[in-house]
């Protein structure tokens, strides 16, 4: 099967991803805003992973079958370019912020979050907190929404490592690549039922309980199983309406991220499977103009919509009307759209940078 021109570029972009980013994020925001009609919109999170899972192994095997190897350091100093900086501006500016408008206590516990979440080690930091994300209430850190990012960061740690530990003792061939990041994505997803059930916390924000949905996303990159003809439509929307439906149905009493984040994470791969067909007419939603802005800014949405709607009650000193978390979000949008322009973008293209990967590294100390 040939894929659409305007499905992927040459650059090998592909519109039909940005427009899913544009969803995940769309449902986070709508969740974390109070919304009662969306009380599964934190599925967001685990169509981010599968993305990742996908986009990260892609790269990972391209390079290795061009080059018979994967530079690490090429790899690492891509996503220090992608991820400190704005994670970084936010970082700080939430500290310092929360010492304005929250309690001496609460700016504290703000200021250990930080450093937890400058580490990458935030997810487990909110273990050891004993914090239950999806029962919480909003005047909770500010920082907690970290917890995402610190199991992508660890995953992007482990997951070359990974790839090049089983190329080394199997060969280069992807059967097994396939063979093994298939056994360990099993084990991770039994994993994550058990804990679901007997540590639902620990379940919810760890590496481990997690890997496995960014394992589908790999194992999607490495068998190039994609869908064409007559099947790639009703699939398509039959995977777009699992995963909305999923931010619908479910709720804070749903055993997540086992076995129930199965729905959203299948549901992606097939989004993904069927995005570059020419006869899946649901990348006309995908294409819309709103998702591909809100893909495009996603992760600095993502940085920024948390920290503004709690520290909007601390200083508020109570809940958020529906009206207020609306204009929270709208002031969430300016910032993401500020921060991508002047620190995102810019250092994720600076010149210098792309020379010189020790440069980039150098950014995480």
């Amino acid at each position: 099967m040939k894929d659409s021109p305007s499905a992927t570029s040459r650059s090998g972009f592909r519109s039909d991803i940005e427009g899913m980013r544009g969803i995940a994020v769309v449902l986070v925001l709508i969740y974390h805003a109070g919304a009662t009609w969306l009380p599964g919109g934190y599925i967001g999170v685990d169509v981010f992973f599968v993305l990742s899972g996908f986009l990260i192994t892609h790269g990972l095997v391209t390079e290795l079958e061009r080059r018979g190897t994967v530079s690490l350091r090429g790899f690492y100093a891509r996503r220090f370019r992608r991820l400190l900086p704005a994670g970084t501006v936010v970082l700080l500016a939430t500290v310092l912020t929360a010492r304005v408008v929250a309690s001496p206590m609460v700016a504290e516990s703000v200021a250990i979050d930080g450093i937890w979440a400058a580490g990458w080690l935030a997810n487990y930091r909110f273990v050891a907190v004993g914090l239950d994300y999806l029962a919480t209430d909003m005047a909770e850190s500010p920082l907690l929404h970290y917890w995402s990012l610190a199991v992508e960061e660890q995953f992007y740690v482990v997951w070359p490592l990974l790839v090049l530990a089983i190329v080394k003792l199997a060969g280069r061939g992807r059967r097994p690549l396939i063979i093994g990041l298939g056994t360990l994505s099993l084990v991770s997803f039994a994993w994550a039922v058990f804990d679901s059930v007997n540590n639902p916390t620990l379940a919810y924000l760890s590496l481990h309980t997690r890997a496995w949905e960014m394992a589908a996303g790999a194992l999607l990159a490495l068998t190039g199983w994609r869908l064409a003809g007559r099947t790639a439509a009703p699939l398509a929307w039959g995977a777009i309406v699992a995963v909305v439906a999923s931010a619908a149905i479910f709720d804070a009493t749903t055993s997540f991220p086992g076995p129930w984040a199965a729905v959203p994470v299948l549901g992606t791969v097939v989004m993904i499977a069927a995005g570059t067909a020419r006869t899946n007419p649901a990348r006309r939603l995908l294409d819309l103009a709103p998702l591909q802005r809100a893909g495009k800014l996603s992760y600095s949405l993502y940085l920024w919509h948390w920290p503004v709607l709690v520290l909007a009650e601390h200083a508020l000193r109570r809940p958020l009307t529906a009206v207020e978390a609306v204009a929270c979000l709208a002031l969430s949008w300016l910032l993401s759209e500020v921060s991508f322009v002047l620190v995102e973008n810019p250092v994720r293209h600076a010149a210098p940078l792309l020379r010189s990967p020790g440069r980039s590294l150098s950014m995480g100390g």
